[in-house]
Formats: structure tokens, sequence, C-alpha cells
């Protein structure tokens, strides 16, 4: 039985791009600022503003840039994204993994 992944908290600054490679599909919402996504061979890119939730793949190599700096929540079930609306810029629930900057989920 596969352990439960808890959301993520994600601070990306403008010319700091963070690389969302996971080993399972992730649900990412912009919890605050703007981010900029760009996934592995396609062809457009997102604009996501807070509230906006996109759908990463595990074939996906997705790229965020902070435009000029963003907050993101990434999770496996698109559910627990409710719980990090309204969160405040330090992380202090329980159930969110310490805040990362430049890195991988996996």
């Amino acid at each position: 039985m596969r352990k439960p992944w808890s959301p993520t908290v994600v601070h990306v600054d403008f010319a700091k791009s963070y690389c969302i490679t996971a080993s399972r599909d992730v649900w990412v919402m912009c919890l605050a600022g703007t981010a900029w996504l760009t996934r592995d061979g396609c062809l457009s890119d997102q604009i996501l503003s807070p509230g906006d939730v996109t759908r990463v793949s595990k074939a996906d190599a997705a790229l965020v840039t902070g435009m000029p700096r963003c907050r993101l929540g990434i999770t496996e079930k698109r559910e627990h994204l409710a719980d990090l609306q309204g969160m405040t810029t330090a992380v202090t629930s329980a159930a969110v993994s310490p805040v990362e900057t430049a890195g991988e989920i996996k």
C-alpha cells in the first residue's frame, strides 16, 4: 500500500526556476503571485494566477518561474489543495511539509 502524499508548498522567486518531476501525476495550484509554467514538449506555456490549478502528468517535466515570484501548492490529490488555500506565507499546518526552494518533487 502506498503512503499518502502530503501537500508541498514551494516558493519560486524571479529567475529561480523550479522543476516539477514527479513519480506520479500531481496537481499544482498557484497560492500567491504569478507563475509561468512550461512543460517539456508542449508548444504553449501556462500563466497561473492565485487560485489557478493545473495537472502535471508524471510523464511531463514542468518548469515553473515566478513572475516576479509565486507560491505554489503541489499535491497528488486535487482535493488536498483546498487545505492550502488561504494559507499565510509562513507554513503553519502540520500537514504541509516545510517550504522548499528550487528543486524537484519526488
